[in-house]
Order: C-alpha cells, then structure tokens, then sequence
C-alpha cells in the first residue's frame, strides 16, 4: 500500500508536494481504510480526492510520477537524458535538480525510495526498509551521493545479506552503473531480489490511467476469459447504458474479406510478420480493438469485442465498441480496475477519473472499489466533479487540494488543514472559495462571435 508521495521541482511543483494517504483521527467511513504491520501499525487510506482548478497542477502531480516511472522501469542508454522536467518558471529551478520520495508497504516490509535527478545527471538516490510485521527498525538498503562529479554508492548490511553474490559483487555493480542510470534498475538488470521487489511495485503495482487511456489488454482478456467478459456486460447492463451484453466476434480475414478499416498493404504485413500462434492488437479510431491472430492452418483470425443492445421487436442488435458513447467506452476501460482491485496489492492512481461521466456513475464506482475491494487496494484521482464532495460518501482526510500561486506554482494540501463540522457541506463550502483551489474568472464575452459591449 502506499503510505506517502512528495515531489519537489518537477513540472509545476516548485516546493515540496505531499500526499499523504496516513489516516487522520477521523473516525467516519472506517471501511476506508487499512491497517498495516502489528509490531508497528499503521492506518492507511484507500482513497485520495485531488480537487482543483484546470491548470493548477494536478494532472502535472501524476505526469511527475510518470516520469520517475519511466526513469526507473527502463532505465537510460548511455549519454540518454533521464526524462525528467524540471519548475520552469523559476530560473534557479530550472538549474536544480528535481527530488521525488515515495514511502509504501509489500508483504509487511515498508519501503522509503527517493531519488534526486536532472536532466542528464543522477545526484543522490536512496532505498530503506523496515519490517513493519517484526517491529524492527528502519535500515538502509542503498545510499548514493554524486560529489565532485563521481557517484558513490554505499549499500546497507540488508542488501549485502539478501544478495547471493556479496559485497564485492555489488561494489562491482556500483561501479558499473551510469551517472544517468537509476541504481535500484542497475539491480534489477542484475538479479538482484530485493530490488526487484521494490522495482515490481513501482511499476506495476502503482498503475497510472490517463484521461484518454484505453485499457490495453481489453481484448487479449475478452477472448480467453468469460468471467472478465461477464463482469463488464453485467456492470454495464446495471448502469442503463442501452447494452444487454459484450460479446467477442470471430471471423476467418482474407485479403478479400479485411477487417474494417485495414487496407491490403496492412492486412499482407500482418500476415508477413506473424507466425502461428501469434497475435497482433490493432487499435483503431474510437476506442475500437482488434486481435488478429494466425493459426496453425494458415488462417487469420479476426476477433473484435461486440456490444449487444436489444431491438425494439427483443432481437439483439450489434455495434462496434466505436459506435458508444464516450462515457461509456471510459467506463469499459475504467471497469477491469474494479475487478483487478478484487486481488488488492495495486494502488491506481487515475488522472480526470470523472472525464465523460455522470455524476451518478463516478459515485457509483468510487462506492464498489470501496466496498468490494480488497482491503490493501487503493485509488487516488484528480477530478472536478463537486457532488463527491459529501461528507457521507467520503472522509476530510481524502480530499486534497491543488492551486497555484501568484509566481505560477502549485501548492497541494488537504481539507484536515481546515476546520471543519462533520455536518458542513463541503461542497458548497468549496465552491464558495472558503478552502481555496477554484477557478478565477474574469469579466470575458460569453462567445467569441460576439464583440464585447462597449
């Protein structure tokens, strides 16, 4: 679970930024939240709310963590610069390494990784534990520290001991890895168990869904699973969308019979670059996916996801995914969360999650991930939608709040800052400007076709 993400001069975030998802005092929704480690506990949120105005930062708190992703999943070829944006704004920033910290617990150990890094330079980077299950104290894994332009990196007792090699194999290590290049992906690529644990987490148990992210294994899963299949019809089927079921279609392509869309010069790549057994996901406009995939006999398989809505006479009636609406292909690629949060462990933070839904429909499925879940499950998501600003829905300590200053940088910071009543509106509260973080408008024509009256 994750307990904490602070970043500092990336993007829009000048001064450090912390999100926090430790439980505050507050006693309502205790559903909400979970408790980790006996020896040494601690209570953690499954929810966090980031509320704002459009440009005050929030899709820029999830991009800064894409790019720490991205750094630490791939790592960097040589002389490659490490993807990391600096405060732009500010020219000391823009001449100053960025710094990212991220606290979490695997299977009762809780992990501390931070990293502070520039364009083309990794200054330091650090890894501790602490064995939350056996009430010990925090260790060091890994320090690094760049001086007089050489890295140095020191590695704990806990890592010496959990690494089959030794202490000469990972001085080796150090000494081979990048100044562009993460230490904890050097181990990785290394073999190293301890740090795959802490890699695996970052970046894959922490999922980032966009705004326009379709879910990539859609398809792949709609074909060989009929629970998966299942779950999204009847969840479809419960929120009115007009579809009774999804089905998967197969058919047999041929350079005279091509899926829709696809010109013979595509169909004959496919068929060059495919051997028996293997499959291609073609994405088309709409939100629309096809798996072709060739089989032993030669023959190219052709499978589409169907949604079926009934006629007016009861008959079933077949559209392609791209003839719905936007809302409800957001809610087909929104919907695998729900059922992966089922197996707990992931923690998906999700960038405008209320983007071409109803108001009814985002409550709908904060309240299934929050009552159906798996207690280590959790989700943190920007949005605007002001009617999940109730106090019976959600707690004070998951709300937080993104706003700029007057210099253009972000500030984040929570609602249990403010004294509040457990029976004041919060919405209204909000949108009356008493917690900041709204929008500013100024005194613009309605329409840009019509001139300003004099």
């Amino acid at each position: 679970m994750l307990v904490r993400i602070s970043i500092s001069n990336m993007l829009s975030f000048r001064d450090e930024a912390e999100l926090s998802l430790v439980a505050s005092t507050e006693r309502g929704h205790s559903s909400h939240t979970n408790t980790v480690g006996t020896g040494k506990s601690h209570e953690l949120l499954r929810l966090a709310l980031l509320y704002g105005p459009n440009a005050a930062g929030k899709s820029n708190f999830v991009h800064a963590i894409a790019q720490i992703q991205k750094l630490i999943q791939h790592g960097t070829d040589p002389n490659e610069p490490t993807g990391i944006s600096p405060f732009k704004l500010d020219a000391s920033c823009r001449q100053s390494p960025s710094r990212f910290e991220c606290t979490f617990v695997v299977s009762g150990t809780m992990f501390t990784y931070g990293i502070v890094v520039d364009g083309t330079v990794i200054h330091e980077e650090w890894l501790f534990a602490e064995e939350l299950l056996r009430g010990k104290r925090e260790r060091m894994v890994f320090e690094r520290a760049t001086e007089g332009g050489e890295s140095k990196i020191t590695s704990g007792r806990l890592l010496i001991d959990e690494t089959k090699q030794g202490r000469q194999f990972l001085i080796h290590v150090a000494e081979g890895t990048r100044r562009n290049q993460p230490f904890l992906t050097e181990l990785v690529l290394r073999n190293v168990t301890l740090a795959k644990t802490v890699w695996r987490w970052l970046t894959d148990s922490l999922v980032l869904i966009g705004p326009a992210s379709s879910y990539g294994p859609l398809i792949q899963r709609a074909v060989g699973d009929d629970r998966f299949v299942s779950f999204l019809s009847d969840s479809l089927r419960s929120m009115n969308t007009g579809i009774f079921r999804l089905d998967v279609e197969s058919v047999v392509a041929s350079e005279s019979f091509l899926p829709a869309g696809m010109t013979s010069n595509e169909f004959r790549w496919v068929m060059d670059a495919l051997g028996d057994g293997e499959s291609i996901i073609r994405h088309g406009l709409g939100g629309s996916r096809t798996l072709i995939r060739k089989k032993a006999t030669d023959e190219f398989l052709v499978e589409t996801i169907q949604s079926v809505h009934r006629g007016s006479s009861g008959e079933d009636v077949r559209f392609d995914i791209s003839e719905e609406s936007d809302g409800t292909r957001r809610m087909i690629d929104l919907l695998p969360v729900l059922l992966d949060q089922q197996a707990g462990r992931r923690v998906f933070i999700v960038d405008e999650l209320d983007r071409s839904l109803h108001t009814h429909l985002v409550r709908w499925f904060l309240d299934r991930f929050l009552s159906e879940g798996a207690p280590d499950a959790q989700i943190i998501a920007t949005l605007h939608d002001t009617n999940i600003l109730d106090q019976s829905l959600i707690r004070r300590d998951e709300t937080w709040l993104i706003e700029k200053d007057e210099n253009g940088a972000s500030d984040l910071y929570s609602l249990v800052d403010f004294n509040i009543r457990n029976d004041l509106a919060l919405e209204g509260a909000y949108l009356n400007g008493r917690f900041g973080a709204v929008p500013f408008s100024s005194n613009l024509p309605w329409f840009v076709n019509e001139p300003p009256s004099k």
